[in-house]
């Protein structure tokens, strides 16, 4: 059972990976900007 803290933390883990927390695309650093 996540809580809304525990899916923005998840996110946050997404994002350290390089992956959108929406979309789950990987993120390109610096080549565009994060919609």
């Amino acid at each position: 059972k996540l809580t809304g803290t525990d899916k923005k933390f998840n996110a946050l883990l997404k994002v350290r990976e390089g992956i959108h927390p929406v979309s789950g695309k990987p993120i390109k650093w610096n080549k565009e900007p994060i919609p």
